[in-house]
């Protein structure tokens, strides 16, 4: 399994208009106020950015992106019966889906009106859930162990590890799911990336391992351990860029991406203090790259989360320490 670290997949991209900025830091330190830390995944829905820690159950949302110190932290999900870390998030125009350990629970808009459903039963154990998708009629959510199900409803699961494994995916885990409208685009421990455009009938192929992937548009791009990066037009074919190895980043791993206005992020994995953000508006075939301690973050650690405002005019992080980043 890859190192824990967050498993947000930007299911429904906002696009804005002009491509988000990266200038300045103004943090909010969570754990000091709340107590909770962690980050494990971010996703916002009209505009109420919402965040779940890998170390509770409980969820926190916010309405300006973490720029003040608003934050709320939900306790629904535990009288749902959603009793479980959560390492993923999902949305569609009305509803967000989090994923725990063989748990998954949906609610509205609001963050409110939770139902939680196990998929214990058909998965036959507990595996981390990494990544949940939506592609306009299901749901996807992909899983340790090389699990995968699909809902039309997000509450009632058919496990579709089975035809994941006869294509040739093997054992490994899944990390990552993003839908770019056409095809789920998964990847995952293993040198396998999958693709497929209702979440049962797949095609494997053989490329690298990775950690996240995103749509940027036009493009896949896949980041991995060592700043590995990929891109890829269809899922299938995919191509070699230049490694954020090259770059300050070292071999530190990428471990959160998401595109907006074809401006495609990275963040992950720290060393002594020092994380990186890069970004590209080629599809990852350039990047540019700042530590964000230059630009005003005084106490940034590893980066888990990653998340753009609905009008595109910030940029929020989660992080291994607890803290809200907002780049503006």
């Amino acid at each position: 399994m890859a190192a824990d670290r967050c498993r947000m997949s930007v299911i429904q991209e906002v696009v804005p208009v002009t491509k988000p900025s990266i200038t300045s830091v103004a943090e909010k330190f969570v754990s000091s106020e709340l107590g909770f830390g962690n980050f494990q995944a971010m996703e916002t829905i009209g505009n109420l950015l919402v965040s779940v820690a890998g170390t509770t159950s409980y969820m926190f949302t916010t309405d300006d992106y973490c720029v003040t110190t608003n934050t709320q932290p939900r306790t629904d999900l535990l009288a749902a019966g959603y009793s479980s870390q959560s390492y993923a998030l999902g949305v569609n125009d009305t509803n967000i889906v989090v994923g725990g350990y063989s748990l998954t629970a949906i609610g509205d808009a609001n963050a409110e009106n939770w139902t939680a459903s196990s998929l214990n039963s058909i998965w036959g154990g507990n595996f981390f859930i990494r990544g949940i998708a939506w592609n306009g009629s299901v749901w996807c959510v992909v899983a340790d162990g090389a699990k995968i199900a699909t809902s039309p409803d997000g509450i009632n699961w058919t496990d579709r590890t089975g035809s994941l494994n006869a294509a040739g995916w093997g054992v490994l885990g899944i990390n990552d799911i993003v839908w770019n409208g056409s095809v789920f685009c998964i990847v995952g421990d293993g040198t396998s990336v999958g693709t497929s455009a209702d979440g049962i009938t797949w095609t494997v192929v053989s490329v690298a391992t990775f950690n996240c992937v995103c749509w940027t548009g036009t493009a896949f791009v896949a980041g991995g351990n060592f700043g590995v990066i990929r891109n890829s037009a269809d899922g299938v074919s995919w191509t070699n860029q230049t490694d954020l190895f090259s770059t300050a980043w070292g071999s530190r791993g990428v471990y959160e991406i998401g595109s907006w206005g074809g401006r495609t992020i990275v963040v992950g994995e720290h060393t002594s203090g020092r994380s990186y953000i890069s970004y590209s508006d080629d599809d990852g075939v350039n990047w540019t790259t700042q530590r964000l301690l230059d630009l005003g973050g005084s106490n940034i650690d590893q980066v888990n989360g990653l998340a753009l405002s609905y009008d595109g005019s910030v940029l929020s992080l989660g992080g291994e320490v607890s803290v809200y980043a907002a780049i503006t």
